[in-house]
């Protein structure tokens, strides 16, 4: 495996990250709109 890490902010992983859990909430939202009042 080729470390890019050095080249990448760490902030960089830590947005994707966010993106990701508000994106999965989003679809959860959308599977399931019964269960959106949790969020």
């Amino acid at each position: 495996m080729i470390q890019h890490t050095s080249t990448i902010p760490p902030e960089f992983f830590e947005r994707r990250r966010q993106v990701g859990e508000y994106v999965s909430a989003l679809m959860l939202e959308d599977l399931e709109p019964e269960r959106s009042t949790a969020y």
